[in-house]
């Protein structure tokens, strides 16, 4: 059985799956490296290096992105790790 790209249906399924990934990972990839070029006086402080990482952010946007909802908060704060951000980069999140 072939569909109109000339591929198999198990082909065809996984083109069109490794298609909307690679159509999906660059406006998350570009979130991320826009807010770490704003973060970037967060993320080389030392004295917040314990919690305050590259993983945190990208974890969040991922988040975000999805939908999912999760957060890995602050340590001192009672908020999600998203308030830690500044103005600018709350906005590229939202």
């Amino acid at each position: 059985m072939d569909t109109s790209s000339g591929l198999p249906g198990s082909k065809y399924l996984a083109w069109h799956i490794r298609r909307q990934l690679a159509f999906d990972i660059w406006p998350l990839a570009l979130a991320i490296f826009l807010i770490c070029i704003v973060e970037r006086d967060q993320l080389l402080d030392a004295e917040l290096s314990t919690w305050f990482t590259i993983f945190r952010v990208i974890f969040e946007c991922t988040s975000g992105y999805a939908t999912i909802g999760l957060s890995l908060g602050t340590p001192d704060n009672n908020f999600s790790f998203c308030g830690e951000f500044k103005p600018l980069s709350k906005l590229i999140v939202s």
